[in-house]
């Protein structure tokens, strides 16, 4: 049963690759391409109209090279391995204020040494969560949360957005999911919700 929950996590995570990069990386490309082709028209009928055209195509490539980064980025967190899971975190919402234009804090407190294995995991299910606050949620506010409490660290992703009934919330936020990243840890996941109340998850894993 593990087994087959851990393959579906995986297709799950290169279907979800698979939907970014057609989305993102591919779909610019291909406007590249299609306006390279109106560049050469223009260098036979209109030569004063290239230069304009060249600057939007060069501001298309930055757009195309920094998804790609951030799809890496994804992949593999590089302040993984040079500050750890505290410093990922930091970085990721960081980016997160940035991007999603939503106030994510994260308070790190006594963040023992994890194996890589048990590191990237919690990073997921921090996306994870804080995509389904962002997405389903309605969350303007997300505050991340990492303590170790006796042998016991703990990682909370509260946020302010509409909650839901606690019956419905295994399917709705991805609970399952969350559950099954957890198992590959040997970390217990739990989450608080109801309607108007936002939601909390709640990640406790023996250190």
């Amino acid at each position: 049963m593990n087994s087959r929950f851990a393959i579906e996590a995986m297709e799950e995570e290169r279907r979800r690759l698979a939907r970014d990069i057609h989305d993102g990386p591919a779909q610019m490309l291909t406007n590249l391409t299609m306006r390279l082709e109106v560049v050469k028209e223009m260098l036979r009928h209109q030569p004063d109209h290239v230069l304009p055209e060249i600057l939007r195509i060069q501001e298309l490539m930055r757009n195309s090279v920094g998804e790609l980064r951030r799809l890496i980025y994804d992949l593999r967190p590089v302040e993984m391995a040079e500050v750890g899971l505290a410093g990922a975190l930091r970085a990721y919402g960081e980016r997160c204020v940035n991007l999603l234009e939503r106030n994510v804090t994260v308070d790190v407190d006594g963040l023992p040494a994890l194996s890589e294995d048990a590191s990237i995991t919690l990073y997921r299910m921090v996306q994870e969560c804080i995509t389904n606050a962002g997405k389903h949620a309605q969350a303007q506010t997300i505050a991340i949360r990492v303590e170790r409490v006796e042998s016991e660290l703990i990682l909370t992703i509260a946020d302010d957005g509409i909650g839901m009934s606690p019956g419905t919330a295994t399917g709705r936020y991805g609970l399952l999911g969350l559950q099954e990243r957890a198992r590959l840890i040997g970390a217990d996941v739990a989450i608080d919700t109801a309607p108007g109340k936002g939601t909390t998850v709640r990640i406790q894993l023996k250190v």
